[in-house]
């Protein structure tokens, strides 16, 4: 499953078999086959794994690119490899023509190659690893050998659902979003979000068993729960050595807040501080970690799920042989470890004795135990996983004039931190940086920066090598940020959501939409999280059994009443009979009843599938002071608040959740009713909300009301009041929203 705008797109493995074997066909069509490469670069889909199971039935050589990877990095990848084919989100191939019956597989042989992973995003050569059919099994077979002890215990919580955090172009990603769950016949779930909201809300409305992401998401959750809970720290303290029941009894509002199916997190890519371990275990939650590399085909040890030692990555997958070496490093030797690299062809990785240096440095506890000790290469690794080789950014550093010489050190840790020789004193540094920047891949951009006093850096004697130890003594500087006052509302709702997944916080939306100045902004993105404004959503409303009592108390009363009051004249109504599906449907705004006289128009199994969106305002402030109408209003009407001011992106995930229910929305696009009778200019937001829901928008426009409006006149003679369907409209992906805003304001003014 995954999400896709506001939508929820669901295959089954049945699906993705038949779309493998049309992906196979195409491949045969355009004369790619064995030995051949494909490039993937492209975010997390179903369609991701058809086509990569599409290319091991030809035997196709797949190479996954993380979808942040810089175009200049790719063109240097495709160089290497040679790709005949190129797969990305924009272009879609026409696989329809294509049988969905099986494909007689490639004949494959164990050491034939499956894919070249390309280390993360380097910019001086990209270095590719290639891994074949052997390795992969080699990290799989243990695993489902100890499956099959628990199978019948996990029947009793079948399906296991795993909500994937981690990027399929990863090996560790496809080991636990394709792999895996297909062993323990589970379901998948994939959000491209790192939002701590979005996970929770995720974890808990998909009945999530199991969360597979990296430390920093883990740190970024345990700090939402600190910031939702004050209470919570105190309590950790006497959670120590308490039976595991009993946490969860004392955190139960936790548990119910991430959903009661939610049991672990399995944490891969980075290491994962004590600490945060320490948080989750107290909670009641498992915390499962494995250690790998991508030359070992992700996995080389991992815990398991009921025998979790603290602190430890885990014992050696079976199969694989792992010891240290006189400094302490890991060394690993099995048929999980990769041939070699790519440079045309396989050149080989490991030593004569067939072992790989890892350039870890690890201990080997009691019942061997492994336990991370910290790494030996001068790398820096992200709190995502992703690698940053100081030579890459060095060498575009060295390449802007305004430079004279630059040193790359880590920067807590976890980020990178440039520091700076300029070539004169009135040399702007920042646009430099920048410029670097736009060279560089996302997860590899320099952040802080700071310049070197001295002509040249401190060096070794001999080898005149710079001692980078010296060189964090200099306070860093940020890059600035471009201003954002000419922003309009669409791009401020881009920019709020591109800031809240690149820091996983919260922002609240009033808050940002005042924010006229970078340093406004800057002062939001220090503060973390905030106190967004509290919108009631009452998904109840669409459930059992209040769906039937709403069916029957409309018809049985609240129908009846609004055709005594004013019995309306439809117009086109039949225009709906050609859509199946839920839909999305827009009306001129007059008064407060529209909706109620929209409603009395529809026919029967629209009127009882339909969810209303009404003033995000007024409903916050029947649920604060006036609980019996909210309840009602929710209950008979279905209605849901978008707010005219700010919180509208919740409102338009609740649009979404409402559709992928069955449930079609009404909005009424002005955002307010009119004043004068005419038609006011429709908010760009319904633009933004049409693309991403992506169904049929059907047009209705009101005629005859505002006239009684004015009178205050109630009840009126049949007929007096009219309601027009318009023809339903389906808008391509390549309109924009504001082309849709406007195209939508037409057709309802012209019905």
């Amino acid at each position: 499953m995954q999400r896709r705008g506001l939508r929820i797109v669901r295959w089954s493995y049945a699906q993705i078999a038949a779309r493998a074997f049309q992906f196979a066909r195409e491949l045969e069509a355009r004369g790619i086959g064995h030995g051949d490469r494909v490039l993937f670069w492209s975010e997390n889909s179903p369609e991701w794994i058809a086509a990569f199971f599409g290319c091991l039935l030809r035997g196709v050589i797949v190479v996954p690119l993380d979808l942040k990877s810089a175009p200049d990095f790719v063109d240097r990848v495709q160089q290497q490899v040679s790709a005949k084919l190129l797969l990305t989100d924009e272009v879609q191939l026409p696989l329809d023509r294509h049988s969905a019956a099986p494909y007689a597989a490639t004949q494959i042989k164990p050491d034939d190659l499956v894919e070249i992973v390309f280390t993360s995003g380097t910019t001086a050569e990209p270095k590719g690893v290639c891994l074949t059919h052997r390795n992969l099994l080699a990290n799989l077979e243990p695993i489902e050998k100890e499956f099959r002890k628990y199978a019948r215990w996990e029947r009793l919580v079948h399906p296991l659902r795993f909500l994937c955090l981690l990027p399929l172009s990863h090996v560790f990603g496809q080991m636990m979003g394709i792999f895996i769950p297909q062993i323990v016949g589970g379901e998948v779930h994939f959000l491209e979000s790192f939002k701590p909201s979005e996970i929770v809300d995720t974890a808990k409305k998909q009945r999530i068993n199991a969360v597979v992401t990296v430390p920093r998401v883990l740190e970024t959750l345990r700090e939402k729960i600190l910031h939702d809970y004050p209470n919570v720290a105190r309590d950790l303290d006497t959670a120590e050595h308490r039976h595991f029941l009993r946490n969860w009894w004392t955190f139960r509002r936790i548990h119910r807040r991430f959903g009661w199916r939610l049991w672990a997190f399995i944490s891969g890519g980075a290491t994962l501080e004590a600490e945060v371990e320490t948080f989750w275990h107290r909670l009641g939650y498992a915390v499962i970690q494995g250690y790998g590399m991508t030359e070992t085909a992700s996995l080389t040890s991992v815990s398991h799920p009921f025998r979790i030692v603290r602190g430890s990555i885990g014992k050696p997958v079976g199969g694989q042989e792992l010891k240290l070496n006189e400094n302490g490093e890991i060394l690993v030797r099995g048929d999980s470890v990769s041939p070699g690299y790519w440079r045309g062809d396989v050149q080989p990785i490991a030593d004569e004795q067939g072992w790989i240096h890892t350039g870890d440095i690890g201990e080997v506890g009691p019942n061997g135990h492994i336990f991370f000790r910290g790494r030996s290469k001068d790398t820096i690794v992200t709190a995502a996983g992703m690698k940053i080789y100081p030579s890459d950014l060095e060498s575009v550093l060295d390449q802007q004039p305004e430079i004279k010489a630059s040193a790359v050190i880590p920067f807590n840790e976890t980020e990178a931190m440039a520091v700076l020789i300029p070539g004169d004193a009135t040399a702007d540094l920042n646009a430099a940086v920048a410029r670097a920047n736009e060279s560089l891949a996302e997860f590899q951009r320099i952040r802080h920066w700071t310049i070197w006093p001295e002509p040249d850096f401190p060096r070794t004697p001999g080898t005149r090598k710079i001692i980078k130890t010296q060189l964090a003594e200099v306070p860093p500087q940020s890059v600035v940020v471009p201003s954002i006052s000419n922003l309009d509302s669409l791009g401020r709702v881009e920019l709020l959501s591109a800031l809240e997944d690149q820091y996983q916080i919260e922002l609240d939306e009033a808050a940002f939409t005042e924010a006229t100045t970078v340093e406004e902004l800057e002062q939001l993105v220090r503060k973390g999280q905030t106190d967004g404004v509290a919108y009631p959503y009452p998904s109840w409303a669409m459930r059992f059994p209040t769906t039937w009592i709403r069916a029957l108390v409309y018809h049985l009363f609240l129908l009846p009443l609004t055709r005594i009051m004013c019995s309306v004249r439809t117009h086109g109504v039949e225009r709906l009979k050609n859509v199946n599906g839920p839909a999305l449907l827009i009306s001129n705004h007059v008064t407060d009843v529209d909706a109620a006289l929209i409603l009395s128009a529809l026919p029967f199994r629209w009127r009882v599938r339909l969810a209303i969106a009404m003033s995000g305002e007024h409903l916050r402030e029947w649920r604060s002071h006036d609980k019996l109408t909210y309840a009602l209003g929710a209950a008979l009407f279905n209605v849901f608040p978008l707010p005219r001011q700010s919180g509208f992106r919740k409102s338009f995930a609740y649009a979404g959740e409402a559709i992928d229910r069955g449930f079609s929305v009404l909005i009424f696009p002005e955002g307010h009713e009119t004043k004068d009778g005419r038609i006011q200019p429709f908010k760009n937001g319904i633009g933004l909300l049409t693309s991403d829901l992506n169904v049929p928008v059907i047009p209705i426009k009101l005629d005859g009301l505002f006239e009684l409006k004015k009178r205050r006149q109630y009840f009126v003679r049949p007929g007096t009041v009219s309601v027009t369907f318009g023809e339903p409209v389906q808008f391509r992906a390549s309109q924009t929203p504001e082309e849709i805003t406007r195209e939508l304001e037409a057709r309802v003014k012209n019905l």
